[in-house]
């Protein structure tokens, strides 16, 4: 799995695919990391196509996010569809990320 990347001002935007699953969870950490070891990594994500992530593939973006914090970074989730933000309510991992509509709302926000 190679997930779609491109940079907007000094800021990663990290598509994810259809599925994140444990089958997808190691390649998906291994790409998100490379882009988390600068200095103040700013990542926004999009979930626009996702429809299903697992436990596998939310440990990964907690993971991703731990990680970003650590070397003063941030993540911020766009796109997100209702029933992955029902999931995201239910683990209470929507009060741990932010989370904006639209990929400039998250450019926005991470560039503040």
């Amino acid at each position: 799995m190679q997930l779609a990347h491109h940079s907007q001002e000094s800021i990663d935007i990290i598509r994810l695919p259809e599925k994140l699953m444990m089958a997808d969870a190691a390649a998906a950490k291994s790409q998100l990391q490379k882009m988390l070891k600068k200095q103040k990594p700013m990542l926004a994500i999009d979930l626009t196509d996702l429809e299903y992530i697992d436990s596998s593939g939310l440990a990964v973006l907690v993971n991703c996010l731990q990680q970003a914090r650590r070397n003063s970074g941030e993540i911020c989730l766009f796109g997100m569809r209702d029933t992955v933000k029902i999931l995201f309510e239910l683990t209470r991992l929507y009060d741990l990320f932010p989370v904006v509509k639209e990929r400039n709302d998250a450019v926005r926000s991470l560039s503040s």
